[in-house]
């Protein structure tokens, strides 16, 4: 059993930043934080860190949009590789290993040069990283080293998802699709606002495939899986200048795993079992205040996960070495950002990042 601690308190950072604010009398812009116009429709974003407008930030963003997110029928993490310049996360046949490499720099393993952020709330572990989209307002690719403002496993680049507001979105989406190869997918989610402060929004999702690749010597695909979840989202806008945002989000996964065949073979054919099954469970805490001519902004987040992977590592008919990995990881982190409030020539902002990550691993080989 393998366990690993780590905690990291109290660690400080400072960035200050110049840019030339547009006067909005002349027209030359807008005065948002972060603004991007699309053709058919206006995206309008934040940061809790950043300080410039996106087209004067000092690196490389791309931001997507539900709208693209529907036209290309991305539906997880790993299908922004063929929209994306400069970023790709492989496909090893199982979600237990999805990392991030932009720009060529990553890890398959260990510490992650990429970081994800899920509504400012960081994941530690790559097996966390590839789940189902649901309700997605934009999300963010950032490109090249950003340790100034996000410190750690940052210095391949930075990716936030933010999802729907019920203060700013109401309604209700429902979704059905099917194909060949078992395909069936189902989702649903509800926006309300119950009074003119306080939004709560719920959904969930349901898939299925009956996979592609056979394993000849069992008889069966190799590859089926199966994938479901649920979410809730609480924002309260207590004040004018103080506003609270609560969320949870769960997702449940199993099925086979680890098609691996031999180059001149046209099937799998493996006698062990090839297999993995996820339960992913992410809270966070949001609050804002607005200050006179500064913001502040604190975020705690939870996220635990336990999974189990068994795979036939010789695979072949053969007993020779197959291989059984269990992990439970709790991690808990908290962040305080401070930055100015003001459109000046110079801006400034400062804040505060700890963790503790409990992660055991246990890897008998067989």
């Amino acid at each position: 059993m393998k366990k690993l601690i780590m905690i990291a308190l109290a660690v400080s950072q400072v960035f200050i930043s110049y840019s030339r604010v547009a006067d909005p009398e002349k027209g030359n812009g807008p005065q948002d934080t972060l603004r991007v116009y699309y053709l058919n429709e206006v995206v309008v974003t934040s940061s809790v860190k950043e300080t410039n407008e996106l087209k004067n930030m000092p690196t490389a963003v791309s931001v997507i949009s539900p709208k693209q997110l529907k036209d290309t029928q991305i539906e997880s993490l790993p299908g922004l590789s063929s929209i994306i310049p400069n970023f790709f996360i492989p496909s090893y046949g199982s979600k237990v290993s999805t990392p991030i490499y932009i720009r060529g720099i990553g890890a398959r393993l260990g510490a992650q040069t990429v970081s994800l952020y899920v509504d400012n709330v960081p994941s530690f572990n790559p097996s966390a990283f590839d789940f189902e989209f649901q309700d997605i307002q934009r999300i963010e690719v950032l490109r090249g080293a950003q340790g100034t403002l996000y410190g750690r496993n940052a210095i391949g680049g930075i990716v936030n998802l933010y999802t729907l507001s019920p203060l700013t979105f109401q309604g209700t989406n429902l979704s059905v699709s099917g194909g060949n190869y078992g395909q069936f997918s189902a989702k649903a989610s509800s926006y309300i606002k119950l009074s003119d402060r306080f939004g709560i929004s719920g959904g969930g999702y349901y898939k299925r495939d009956d996979g592609y690749f056979m394993n000849s010597h069992a008889g069966r695909k190799v590859d089926a899986s199966e994938n479901a979840g649920g979410k809730v989202k609480m924002e309260w806008e207590i004040t004018p200048t103080f506003k609270a945002l609560l969320f949870g989000n769960y997702d449940y996964l199993s099925g086979g795993a680890f098609p691996y065949m031999h180059i001149d073979s046209t099937a799998s054919s493996f006698n062990e079992p090839s297999s993995y099954g996820r339960h992913l469970f992410t809270n966070g805490l949001s609050l804002d205040y607005a200050g006179n001519g500064f913001s502040i902004h604190s975020t705690t987040g939870f996220q635990y996960l336990k999974d189990d992977m068994k795979m036939d590592q010789d695979y072949t008919s053969k007993s020779v070495f197959s291989i059984r990995q269990q992990q439970k990881q709790h991690s808990l982190s908290q962040e305080i950002t401070v930055k100015s409030g003001t459109q000046r020539n110079y801006r400034w902002v400062v804040g505060a990042f700890g963790f503790i990550d409990n992660r055991e691993i246990n890897t008998p080989v067989a």
